[in-house]
């Protein structure tokens, strides 16, 4: 039977929360929990969740969270065969990530002795990313081909697949991008996926906490794709779009606001959305990603306020383009690829955090106005 819940989940938020899927009888299985089967039926533990409280902005929280970073990246190295790949693209999470896997290439200690980018334009399809990719990939001697992303690769065929590897339970335009997977197929036996910004403050934005007056209230900032009206309007049975949100948030048994949200956000974010889709990847080769690392998560999950990506005054969701902390670490990793173009900011990394929140304004405010597709615009699945 459809679980009509979920499709109140799936039209707010864009994906589902909890353990609920599209099937009423099918739960999915919570991250960092076990389950146990016994004379009184079901039950489960969470074993594992990063210790969550606010961290000092000073210079000791970033020299940390660099040493765990390349930690996490060079652990993965650690397991990889002597060929793999990397989505990489003109922006700082997978040019970071790329940098630091380089340096495993070159090193004796690894079995890893081909490191390839793939690259595909899309986020937008301006023929940014193509370009700067190219530059990072020289940058730091590694092997980059363009991968083709158009409505000719994503074929019906492709469509259906995706649905079934993904269980139905991941939107299509977040499937959209690693669609391109089917098109490395045997080009290599492992592709990686980069330390996803959103752990480096792209998501949660510092307004999701600052301007919410409880844990629903933010997460309906930061997740929603419509109004709850919206969903009520859509949906026949008379139902609580907000019903998944406030279970989530009854759950967490953190005390603050601070720590419930980011709690509930690590519990739902990255296992029902932000990942879902690398079913996708192991559909055709195995994949790897180094975010997973425990040391790391248990450092990322403080990140303070002033490290998240901001917002425009006077506004909740408008940002300001990145966040310090991705651009501090592409300074810190170094290899020469903090010099090269940042392709949302039009700055490279290596110029202070003001300059890039005036060049993602100015190239989106431009773009616009030429009627150019721009960063925060028409994505390519929009198109």
């Amino acid at each position: 039977m459809i679980n009509t819940q979920s499709i109140s989940d799936m039209l707010l938020l864009g994906h589902l929360w909890g353990n609920r899927t599209l099937i009423k009888e099918i739960k999915s299985a919570r991250p960092a929990t076990i389950y146990e089967y016994g004379e009184k039926g079901w039950s489960e533990s969470r074993y594992w969740k990063p210790p969550l409280g606010k961290r000092q902005v000073d210079e000791s929280y970033f020299q940390e969270l660099q040493q765990r970073y390349s930690e996490a990246v060079t652990r993965t190295a650690k397991t990889l065969p002597e060929e793999a790949g990397i989505w990489l693209s003109g922006g700082l999470d997978s040019r970071t990530t790329s940098a630091v896997m380089s340096t495993a290439v070159d090193s004796e200690d690894y079995r890893l002795s081909t490191f390839s980018g793939f690259t595909y334009d899309a986020n937008p399809p301006t023929g940014d990313n193509p370009r700067l990719a190219k530059l990072v990939a020289t940058e730091l001697d590694i092997e980059q081909e363009n991968v083709e992303l158009s409505s000719k690769t994503f074929t019906s065929n492709r469509i259906e697949r995706i649905i079934d590897v993904c269980d139905d339970m991941v939107r299509w335009n977040t499937a959209l991008n690693l669609s391109a997977s089917y098109d490395v197929k045997g080009k290599t036996p492992v592709l990686m996926e980069d330390i996803t910004g959103g752990l480096l403050g792209d998501h949660l934005l510092q307004s999701h906490f600052k301007k919410a007056s409880n844990i629903i209230e933010s997460h309906l900032m930061s997740e929603a794709s419509v109004s709850p009206s919206t969903v009520s309007s859509l949906i026949v049975p008379e139902i609580d779009p907000l019903k998944t949100l406030k279970e989530e948030a009854r759950r967490s048994k953190e005390q603050s606001l601070w720590s419930q949200i980011l709690d509930v956000h690590f519990q739902n974010y990255y296992s029902r959305l932000a990942y879902a889709s690398n079913t996708v990847m192991r559909d055709v080769a195995g994949s790897r990603t180094p975010s997973v690392d425990g040391r790391f998560l248990e450092w990322i999950a403080n990140l303070p306020l002033k490290y998240r990506k901001g917002t425009l005054p006077f506004t909740t969701s408008i940002p300001t383009g990145t966040s310090r902390a991705k651009l501090d670490l592409s300074r810190r990793i170094n290899r020469g690829v903090h010099e090269i173009t940042y392709e949302r900011t039009k700055v490279p990394p290596k110029y202070p955090y003001p300059l890039h929140v005036a060049g993602y304004l100015g190239n989106v405010a431009i773009g616009r106005l030429r009627s150019k597709e721009t960063y925060g615009g028409g994505q390519l699945a929009d198109i």
